[in-house]
């Protein structure tokens, strides 16, 4: 117990997950070779045995991974011998343990002294940086500041008179206007005051008395009216 906690406090951790990883694939394999050959019990104990006793040997941590890669190898191999298929990885696909730090490597030679940017100006042909080399470029567009507004132009001369456009639609009828003022009173008519039919050189007219006193005759059938026959009057005692 002593030697696998001194193991187990090494810093090699990747040394130390790939030996965890073995047991569990050794493990895995052995129940699966137990599921499918039940008369192969005796044998899955023995190769537990063989990978605890590789977990208990002392050595080093590279030795013990080595070891349980190529007993993990030989396993893998006698069970498709066997006619086993394995359902853990293939050996080829474990990862080894780390290898020791390499020493270091030669300095590179100095890079070409780089060029840096001492003004960029935006212009009407676009942004153009200048660099501490002297050297110039166009980089793309630049928008400038808004600038003042123009004055304003003198007023255009007066176009043509346009055709004369279609006639609009009626339009709804508007609303009643207010009643105008009372108009004056117009002057004086002249009225018939009677009509009589009379007889003429020409035959009968009808003579109309207007009320300003004059008189009209129009011309038409009418019967004029007849003057009675005076009665004589009665002498006393009977005498005529």
């Amino acid at each position: 117990m002593t030697r696998i906690r001194r193991w187990l406090t090494r810093s090699n951790i990747i040394g130390l997950v790939a030996v965890v990883a073995l047991v569990a694939v050794g493990t895995a394999y052995l129940v699966a070779r137990a599921q499918e050959e039940a008369t192969k019990d005796e044998t899955i104990a023995v190769q537990r045995s063989r990978i605890t006793v590789l977990l208990k040997q002392n050595g080093s941590l590279e030795t013990t991974v080595e070891g349980l890669t190529a007993e993990y190898t030989k396993l893998y191999k006698e069970a498709k011998a066997s006619g086993v298929t394995p359902t853990t990885v293939a050996p080829q696909a474990l990862q080894g343990a780390a290898g020791a730090t390499g020493a270091t490597g030669a300095s590179g030679r100095d890079g070409h002294d780089g060029r840096g940017v001492v003004s960029m100006q935006c212009a009407s042909t676009g942004l153009t940086v200048t660099y501490s080399d002297g050297s110039t470029a166009t980089v793309g567009t630049c928008l400038g500041a808004n600038g003042k507004d123009g004055q304003t132009g003198a007023a255009g001369t007066a176009g043509a008179t346009g055709a004369q456009g279609a006639t609009g639609a009626q339009g709804a009828t508007g609303a009643t206007g207010p009643q105008g003022p009372a108009g004056t009173n117009g002057a004086n008519g002249v009225g018939v005051t009677s009509v009589t039919c009379v007889a003429t050189s020409t035959g009968t007219a009808f003579a109309f008395t207007l009320t300003d006193g004059s008189t009209q005759d129009v011309a038409g059938d009418c019967t004029p009216p007849t003057t009675p026959t005076p009665t004589p009057t009665p002498t006393p005692g009977g005498t005529p």
